[in-house]
């Protein structure tokens, strides 16, 4: 699981210093990120790459104090809830076999990381230009801003719905990176089953035990 935090670490670094707090009247981001950025209930499922086929998807969750992650590679979904103070893991196609993990995750603010992501946080932007804009192949509504610093962020809609935050990203040197974020979905409902504690088989006794062995063979060898 700490490949799990860590990418969620990784996601908000990438993105935390492209946020939007100041929008012209009237635009699309402006509306969106002011109902993200005051949600109390929300899901968002997004991609971060240079391509439009990441190898993984993460879906993020909040509903009122309890948060969620679900991380998909392929065929395989594994899901994390942090609820009252305890945190837990499992596959949602196999829900009767869950582990309890390090309480450490309850740190990772997956509402923050959400609203982040999608530029609903703190910063000064000025609004720069609006248009239709081919990227990729694909042609969107765009809006662009820049954060009077280093970067220039192009939201780019199909129809009402926010589908890529492109960032360009300028060094103050020749080379100018270029981050992606994709957007697969969002809303601001949540299911109750989402957060439901796993029952069943609680395999954290197993797998730490196993886990001990296998530390106890390395150290004598």
């Amino acid at each position: 699981m700490k490949k799990t935090a860590s990418l969620l670490l990784v996601i908000a670094l990438i993105i935390s210093c492209f946020s939007v707090c100041a929008f012209a009247e009237g635009h699309k981001t402006d509306a969106l990120l002011a109902q993200v950025a005051n949600a109390k209930e929300m899901k968002v499922t997004l991609r971060a790459g240079n391509t439009m086929l990441g190898s993984s998807t993460e879906t993020y969750y909040i509903k009122g104090n309890n948060a969620a992650l679900d991380w998909t590679n392929g065929f395989i979904t594994i899901r994390v809830i942090l609820t009252d103070g305890k945190a837990y893991a499992y596959l949602p196609s196999v829900p009767f076999f869950f582990v309890k993990l390090d309480t450490g995750l309850l740190k990772i603010d997956i509402s923050q990381i959400m609203k982040t992501a999608m530029g609903a946080t703190s910063a000064i932007t000025v609004f720069e230009s609006e248009g239709e804009e081919e990227i990729d192949g694909v042609k969107y509504y765009v809006e662009t801003y820049n954060d009077r610093a280093q970067a220039k962020l192009k939201y780019c809609y199909i129809g009402d719905e926010l589908k890529l935050l492109k960032v360009t990203n300028r060094t103050g040197t020749p080379l100018e990176s270029v981050n992606y974020t994709y957007f697969d979905g969002y809303g601001f409902s949540v299911d109750d089953s989402v957060m439901k504690v796993p029952t069943g088989f609680d395999l954290t006794p197993i797998l730490s035990a196993l886990l001990t062995s296998i530390l106890a063979s390395a150290i004598t060898l």
